[in-house]
């Protein structure tokens, strides 16, 4: 060192040592603010009640919409006491201390989210209110809060100006986002459980990383070994930037969103001019598929029946991407003021509506993601109810695909989401044939299986009249059996289970192929004896064994 450095920089280095020791180190109580801050840092009942009472504050809140009732659980902010003892024992290196810390925080983690799913459960309010869906989006600038929050909370702390941590816990909200992981658990809405714990996990890390940072700048673990500041720095680093990478990521999606918002809202305020007076509510968002979702309500003086079609075709233009539009148009008249009071007021009722079906909406979208990704099928389309107890799942048209698998998904998909009434109605193809033993009228075991899943498959499809034909080989053959009277026997089997499903059944009996006789010599005849269903607007075809 005093090799490589110059004397000058040297001198610079020894006073700038001397100045933090003197000045920054030197007048901080280590022990004593180790000691004020470890009770608040562990499990106690106190802990426990002001998580119970911070959650269920934040829970009413957040079902209720009410900004007020929330910001009194951020006022509470218990957990803020057991993450700054993890920053410091995280700094110290003090195991025994940090063992009791996230002992704490699990605990108390799980407590909220037991008090928050229950509150979810008993309320008569389940919709997605706005203060919901805003925690479940997180970005890079709700890293750049935490880290700024977890500085000034270690400042606070070391300094003993304790007043400022109301400020630091409103600023990073940890209990909202945790009550509203409790929440989308409690309904079943895993996307926002998911987003709500990645901000929660954001900020706590942020917080108790920033505080390990500012202990060492005020001296605390100055006894670490080289390779404990060294494991220190690596942790802080690696974590920063793993945190950093998705939220950058959501943060570009947001600016993409936003740019859409402006370029939706001037078409919008574009097509309908001097009748238009105001834009009351706007939502766009981007699917994971890459097309956009569009939800505008607009207060207009004038109705536009043709509105929907002409946006479309503005925006397809502007837009050049893939979108969907609903848009909604509140008439409140020619003589109604434009200022946003008496508009509030006239059209408050159907604002308030038109708010919950969107709401209804963002959960909607989030549950037909979470089926789209567990079907692990083609699909084509997949429908929701606005109560999000019913879905329908369309299967798409794909080569490979087949009636089992989707019948599977279906029944993996009910299993999944016991909750939920879930149909799958696969895309229209050949149902399978119905095989059945040398000689025998009644279908083998794979046979009664095929019928199983032709049953099931008719009725997702909603037919009610099918052809039946039994197959036979040809009876140039030898065989202890009259082969066309067996397949009519075959066939009235199979009929009779259908009629007994409710379908009408139209039977016949027929030789598959021509050139039949050298088939049957070279693959057998059993291929040959099976019974096909086909619809009754389709003619069976000649079958390939």
């Amino acid at each position: 060192m005093t090799r490589i450095l110059p004397l000058p920089l040297r001198r610079v280095g020894i006073h700038l040592a001397r100045w933090h020791r003197t000045q920054i180190v030197d007048q901080v109580d280590h022990a004593e603010i180790v000691a004020e801050v470890s009770p608040d840092a562990y499990l106690s009942r106190r802990y426990l009640f002001m998580i119970t009472v911070a959650c269920g504050i934040a829970m009413l809140g957040l079902l209720q919409n009410s900004p007020a009732v929330i910001i009194g659980a951020m006022l509470i902010s218990p957990l803020m006491g057991p993450i700054m003892g993890l920053g410091f024992s995280l700094c110290v290196l003090n195991l025994h201390s940090m063992r009791r810390t996230l002992v704490a925080l699990a605990v108390g983690t799980a407590l909220a989210l037991a008090i928050s799913a229950l509150i979810t459960h008993l309320s008569p309010l389940h919709e997605a209110t706005p203060e919901i869906l805003a925690r479940t989006r997180p970005n890079l600038f709700d890293l750049l809060v935490a880290v700024f929050s977890g500085l000034a909370g270690a400042y606070t702390t070391i300094k003993r100006k304790g007043e400022a941590i109301v400020g630091v816990a409103i600023a990073t909200a940890l209990m909202p986002p945790l009550a509203v992981v409790g929440y989308g658990l409690a309904v079943g809405n895993f996307k926002i459980a998911g987003g709500a714990a990645f901000l929660f996990m954001t900020n706590l890390l942020a917080i108790s990383l920033c505080t390990t940072m500012m202990a060492r700048w005020y001296g605390f673990g100055a006894r670490n070994r080289p390779a404990h500041t060294l494991f220190q720095s690596a942790l802080v680093i690696v974590t920063f930037a793993l945190i950093s990478i998705p939220l950058a990521f959501a943060l570009r999606q947001i600016a993409q969103e936003s740019w859409l918002t402006q370029q939706v809202r001037s078409t919008l305020t574009g097509y309908f001019g001097q009748s238009l007076l105001r834009v009351d509510t706007l939502r766009v968002r981007q699917s994971g598929r890459g097309d956009v979702d569009i939800n505008a309500v607009a207060l207009v003086q004038r109705w536009s029946p043709t509105a929907r079609p002409d946006l479309e075709r503005a925006l397809r233009a502007k837009l050049q991407r893939p979108f969907h539009l609903n848009i909604d148009q509140l008439v409140v008249g020619h003589d109604t003021p434009t200022t946003a009071q008496p508009v509030q007021a006239l059209t408050m009722d159907t604002l308030q509506a038109v708010q919950q079906r969107l709401a209804r909406d963002e959960a909607a979208n989030g549950l037909r993601a979470r089926l789209e990704h567990a079907a692990t099928i083609p699909l084509r389309n997949v429908v929701v109810d606005a109560t999000g107890t019913q879905a329908v799942l369309y299967g798409a048209g794909t080569p490979g695909m087949t009636l089992a698998a989707a019948a599977a998904a279906e029944s993996r998909l009910r299993q999944q989401f016991p909750h939920i009434d879930i149909t799958v109605i696969p895309a229209t193809t050949a149902l399978p044939s119905i095989g059945f033993a040398l000689g025998k009228s009644a279908p083998d075991a794979a046979g009664v299986q095929a019928l199983s899943l032709i049953r099931w498959a008719l009725t997702r499809w909603q037919v009610s009249h099918v052809m039946v034909t039994g197959y036979a080989s040809t009876p140039r053959e030898r065989r202890g059996f009259d082969n066309l009277e067996l397949a009519r026997r075959r066939a009235a089997s199979v009929g009779n289970g259908l009629r007994t499903a409710g379908f009408q059944v139209t039977e016949r009996a027929d030789f598959p192929v021509d050139h039949q006789p050298q088939l049957e010599r070279d693959q057998g005849i059993v291929p040959f004896q099976a019974v096909r269903v086909t619809l009754d607007n389709d003619r069976a075809t000649n079958p390939t064994p």
